[in-house]
């Protein structure tokens, strides 16, 4: 989340990801991470294959640019990237994963 709300505790959100991604095994072999950075707009900064190294990731996420101020919340426009991007079999030039292993954003409409 990069909205407007979050710009005070910035830092933190940055921190706090970082973390995340040292808990787990990031690398080819284990976890590999995406980051989606959302606000008024959703925007991916780097994909599955450029998240499997943990310094890497690590670097990337705490130089991520800060919210824009009294940007809204748009969550599902991350969820949409998440699906329509990350996860797309046509659209993800990545290479789109089928293993059991691998696991997909899903987005209910109501």
């Amino acid at each position: 989340d990069a909205s407007g709300s979050i710009e005070r505790a910035w830092p933190d959100v940055r921190r706090f990801d970082a973390g995340v991604v040292g808990l787990v095994n990031v690398s080819s072999a284990g976890t590999h991470v995406a980051v989606i950075k959302f606000g008024a707009d959703s925007r991916i900064e780097f994909g599955f294959n450029d998240g499997q190294d943990k310094n890497a990731v690590t670097r990337r996420v705490l130089s991520l640019d800060g919210p824009i101020p009294f940007a809204n919340t748009q969550l599902h426009k991350a969820l949409n990237d998440a699906n329509d991007k990350l996860f797309n079999e046509v659209t993800n030039n990545e290479g789109y994963r089928t293993e059991d292993n691998v696991r997909k954003v899903r987005q209910i409409r109501c």
